[in-house]
């Protein structure tokens, strides 16, 4: 589950050309079990700066029953800071 809110969490800061970003904080509250079945992620933008962005993202069960909620703060890299990451 961490795998698939880190990449959900990528795609929620929408990356462009020759920019990538490092994470500052990232954390995952774990609410209730899953064994099996689908599992929904939805993604957030809470704050979206030039620099500086605060993500969330929800994860339900079938039910929905929130199982799952992350919450990740990432820092834009451009230029020489991006180059090899």
């Amino acid at each position: 589950m961490s795998t698939m809110l880190e990449q959900i969490r990528s795609l929620q800061r929408g990356e462009m050309p020759r920019e990538t970003f490092t994470t500052l904080e990232f954390k995952i509250n774990f609410l209730r079990p899953v064994w099996s079945g689908r599992l929904l992620a939805t993604g957030r933008v809470i704050s979206g700066g030039r620099t500086i962005g605060l993500l969330e993202c929800d994860v339900t069960d079938a039910q929905p029953r929130l199982v799952a909620r992350a919450s990740s703060t990432a820092m834009t890299l451009r230029g020489a800071q991006a180059a090899g990451r």
